[in-house]
């Protein structure tokens, strides 16, 4: 009895031994690398095992940030050596870089080829970073592991001081007019650290860095270490972005001036973080603090309150422009839009005084006449604008678009059949007192008044002045694409005649051609905003028509329209990556179309020799209407080209069905490629 107790113990405690060392065996260590966002909610993370995303992050579809174990031996050892270290400037960091740990990479970040050798070196001084004193020192709840990510990615960099301030001059000059989304004279103040200013939000000054750069001179970025322009615009949105994910900026002024200008960053269809996506982000943090209400009871300083006004009518401005370029649907609703509209002293129209080398003289901030022009065709635009979104409202109709599972979109289409012929007559008698009321500083003169020896501040002027004229061509196109498709209805056949119709379409499709073919001779078409390569896309559709129906002796002008068009497509690739979709678009119509001489449709060697061979329409201020053909009818998936090209392309419902075309292929572009 007491045996067989006995051998019963003993098996016991074996059993508590073999227990206890499955325990032990089976006991996870701490991963040595999670995500920010899972060390925020608490969560197991997969980052070691699955690399960048994690499982969490993949399916939320949110930045995975990798952050260091604090518990790790490397952090402990590398937390040692920095606190022993006698100081912490700049050349005792530089020495100091290689020892300092760095997050994992990430997947969907910039590549190190895209980082300047400036902000390589920044990424291995960990979170003892010195920002200068006239930039807004760290929030003190911000972690240091976070800072060291920031630095790692060089978000924590500025440009040494005379490219900095060749940027923001670029800014200043190209970006500022239609988009003022700060007081120029307090920042100019804050930079040179005068009159009591406040230090200049990073997150601000990143994204103004990030504007200016599509349009200074590329030597300057190649001082940086980039090789192409797109490559430097792309580190510096990743640094805006990174900066805004992890909630440097605490304060929601700086953060809707810096989204909005990085609403003009789109890289592909794909991107779940798109302009659409940055500029909601902006309307939902306007909301919050109430941008959109009326701030004249409200003690607020004066300046504060035309700054609050002018950053709601530029969402405003920017919901429409994206909606007119891309077909996604308006965020601001027409209830939502009941403040003021802008008037003169809501801008900054006073000679504004700045010591920046590239600034110092020019008449764009020192002229009160040139300042208040700018203010005013600003005025316009946001006129226009409200335009545009009664055109959408009323004509257009949001319907889903199915691509694959993961990219179906909701996109506008033309309304069928077309709604109130009362309401379609009051809209083309605004958009004609739009025009007739432009005063004559905001008119666009049209290319036959451009002098090559004119200065920047002209060219500037006049580069402004073209802005809003493209913009007043995509508007007018936006309205009258949906009349071509009411042939046969007597209602429209009485005030909107097909015949009428197709001229102005022919007409604005002249005129826009006139412009590419303008702005390419002199090598300015980069400084256009990317609104305009879907008006460039616009007018192909016209010219293809041309060229299939007219004999071989008339063929001439349509097809250097067409060559001008594609040509300020691509040269326009370089700034803007959508431009790299619109021209394989391009290419894969000239190939399907069965045109005479597809390849002289495309660019290639100087024809500016042959502009006298026709005679082009270069209409200043008549209602010459344009289209914008992104995004139209769809039809279906599997339509080839050909298929809707007949013989006669003057037939309205053939001509929207070729353009149809441009919208299924920008945003399915594995659908059509170029064969």
């Amino acid at each position: 009895m007491m045996a067989s107790c006995h051998q019963h113990g003993s098996g016991n405690q074996e059993g508590l031994a073999e227990h206890t060392d499955m325990v032990q065996h089976c006991k996870k260590k701490r991963a040595s690398y999670v995500c920010r966002g899972c060390r925020k909610r608490k969560v197991k993370c997969d980052l070691v095992i699955t690399g960048t995303p994690c499982s969490n992050c993949h399916e939320d579809g949110i930045a995975c940030i990798a952050l260091e174990s604090k518990r790790s031996r490397r952090y402990r050892q590398q937390n040692r050596r920095v606190s022993s270290a006698p100081s912490r400037s700049p050349a005792y960091l530089s020495t100091q870089a290689t020892d300092v740990p760095l997050p994992l990479e990430e997947s969907n970040t910039c590549p190190d080829d895209c980082l300047s050798p400036s902000h390589r070196l920044s990424s291995r001084v960990g979170p003892f970073v010195e920002l200068p004193a006239y930039v807004r020192a760290v929030h003190t709840s911000f972690k240091s592991d976070e800072t060291g990510f920031l630095a790692s990615r060089g978000a924590l960099t500025i440009p040494e001081g005379g490219v900095r301030d060749e940027l923001i001059a670029a800014f200043v000059l190209y970006v500022h007019p239609y988009m003022p989304v700060l007081d120029l004279q307090e920042f100019f103040d804050s930079i040179h650290q005068t009159h009591n200013s406040s230090p200049v939000s990073l997150l601000l000054l990143q994204a103004i860095l990030f504007a200016g750069c599509a349009f200074v001179d590329m030597s300057l970025l190649e001082m940086l270490g980039y090789r192409t322009r797109r490559d430097a615009r792309k580190a510096f949105y990743i640094k805006v972005k990174y900066l805004y994910e992890l909630e440097w900026e605490p304060d929601p002024i700086p953060v809707i001036q810096a989204l909005l200008l990085i609403t003009y960053w789109f890289e592909s269809p794909e991107d779940q973080k798109d302009p659409w996506y940055w500029l909601g982000v902006c309307r939902l943090l306007a909301n919050r603090i109430g941008l959109g209400r009326n701030h004249e009871s409200v003690r607020n300083p004066p300046k504060w309150q035309r700054l609050s006004h002018r950053l709601w009518w530029l969402c405003v401005l920017r919901d429409c422009v994206i909606a007119a370029a891309t077909r996604k649907p308006l965020q601001f609703k027409e209830e939502d839009i009941n403040m003021p509209l802008l008037t003169l002293e809501d801008f900054e129209t006073q000679p504004i005084d700045t010591r920046f080398p590239p600034l110092r003289d020019s008449r764009t901030l020192k002229d009160a006449v040139i300042r208040q022009t700018l203010a005013r065709l600003c005025i316009k635009k946001i006129k226009l604008a409200l335009l545009v979104a009664q055109i959408l409202t009323h004509n257009y109709t949001p319907s889903r678009i199915c691509g694959s599972p993961m990219s179906s979109v909701i996109l506008y289409s033309p309304s069928r059949p077309l709604k109130s012929l009362s309401t379609n007559i009051g809209i083309r008698r605004n958009l004609g007192e739009w025009c007739c009321s432009l005063p004559d500083d905001c008119v666009f003169p049209g290319p036959s008044t451009y002098a090559p020896q004119q200065d920047l501040d002209n060219k500037v002027l006049f580069l402004h002045r073209a802005v809003l004229r493209v913009f007043s061509l995509m508007a007018f196109g936006l309205f009258y694409r949906p009349l071509l498709a009411a042939n046969g209805n007597p209602l429209y056949e009485t005030h909107f005649p097909q015949r009428d119709v197709k001229r102005t379409v022919t007409n604005m499709a002249e005129e826009i051609a006139s412009i590419a073919e303008l702005f390419c001779e002199r090598n300015m078409v980069q400084k256009l905003p990317p609104c305009t390569t879907t008006l460039f896309i616009s007018a192909l559709p016209t010219f293809i028509a041309q060229i299939k129906n007219r004999t071989e002796a008339l063929r001439d002008n349509p097809r250097f329209q067409f060559r001008w068009c594609s040509e300020a497509i691509f040269q326009q690739r370089d700034i803007w990556p959508t431009a790299d979709h619109a021209y394989s678009m391009i290419q894969a119509m000239v190939s399907r179309a069965q045109l005479p001489d597809p390849q002289g449709l495309l660019p290639g060697p100087d024809f500016s020799e042959d502009r006298g061979r026709r005679d082009t329409v270069i209409p200043s201020r008549g209602l010459v209407l344009p289209d914008s053909a992104t995004s139209m009818l769809i039809p279906d998936r599997g339509m080839n080209v050909v298929d809707v090209l007949p013989g006669n392309m003057e037939n309205g419902t053939a001509w929207l069905a070729f353009d149809a075309i441009f919208n299924q292929y920008c945003n399915y572009v594995e659908s059509y490629q170029a064969e």
